[in-house]
């Protein structure tokens, strides 16, 4: 079911992909919360956005622990929705907390991925230098 939500989504049939990621929500899959985020950002809602990463990184804390590479797509989605409501300096705390999860548990070869996600937001940000650092 989280597969036809996400073929949905990227047809931007949103409200049928956030139908069949409700459904989702009450299961134990915790990555639901981002792909639910992701809609509600699409469409200039943010603070639904928001509550739902918040329930996403709770959830991935009580399952996985605090410094688990999971918490990693939440912070990030989090830091890019402040980007989308000007927030800069909340985006980059969002973004530091998942950079310090990456430095300390992902793998050289995952890290890598991690680092080009990071230099997109800190281009979307207008923050070019600091992308090509």
């Amino acid at each position: 079911m989280q597969e036809i939500g996400r073929i949905k989504y990227s047809i931007g049939e949103y409200e049928t992909a956030l139908s069949y990621y409700m459904k989702l929500s009450k299961s134990p899959i915790v990555d639901v919360y981002c792909d639910i985020a992701k809609i509600y950002e699409k469409v200039n809602e943010f603070q639904k956005a928001m509550d739902y990463v918040n329930a996403g990184i709770k959830m991935k804390k009580r399952k996985y622990g605090e410094n688990s590479p999971e918490l990693i797509e939440n912070y990030m989605m989090m830091a890019q929705i402040c980007i989308h409501m000007i927030d800069k300096n909340m985006a980059l705390n969002w973004m530091s907390y998942a950079k310090k999860i990456a430095e300390s548990e992902l793998l050289p070869e995952e890290q890598s991925d991690f680092y080009y996600e990071y230099a997109l937001l800190l281009k979307e940000m207008e923050m070019v230098k600091e992308a090509l650092e």
